[in-house]
C-alpha cells in the first residue's frame, strides 16, 4: 500500500487566521469603543461649560444651567445629573453621567466640572 502525502500548508494557514482574527477584531472593537469614550467625555466637559455659562448670566433662571446642559448631552450621556453650587460671586457646576459602551469596563461613568463668575453690573 502507498501512502500519499498530502501539504499540510492549508491546514496551518486556516490555523493563523483562526487565530489573528479574533485579535485583529478585538483591536478594531477596542479602537471604537475608546473613540466612544473620548467622545463621551468631551461632550459631558462642554455640557459643564454650557451649565456654567447659562448659569453666570445676570439674572439667570433657575435651573438654567441644568437645562443648557441636557441639552448639549443630548442623548450622548445617560444617567445625567447636574449640581449647581453658587458662591460668592462663582457659579461651580457638576455633570456626571455614563457613556454607553459595548463593553462596560468600569470606565464608563464620567464627572466634569466648570466654574464661572457670576456677572455683576456696576452703576
Amino acid at each position: 500500500m502507498t501512502i500519499v502525502r498530502r501539504s499540510e500548508r492549508g491546514v496551518s494557514e486556516s490555523l493563523q487566521w483562526a487565530v489573528i482574527t479574533p485579535a485583529l477584531l478585538l483591536c478594531v472593537l477596542g479602537l471604537v469603543q475608546t473613540g466612544a469614550w473620548l467622545h463621551g467625555r468631551q461632550v459631558l466637559h462642554a455640557a459643564a461649560a454650557a451649565a456654567a455659562e447659562a448659569e453666570a448670566v445676570l439674572d439667570a433662571t433657575p435651573g438654567s444651567g441644568e437645562r443648557a446642559a441636557r441639552q448639549v448631552a443630548g442623548t450622548t450621556i445617560v444617567r445625567l445629573e447636574v449640581r449647581v453650587t453658587r458662591r460668592s460671586g462663582e457659579v461651580s457646576v457638576t455633570v456626571s453621567g455614563d457613556v454607553p459602551m459595548f463593553f462596560d469596563v468600569g470606565q464608563g461613568r464620567l464627572t466634569a466640572t466648570a466654574a464661572a463668575p457670576v456677572e455683576e453690573t456696576t452703576r
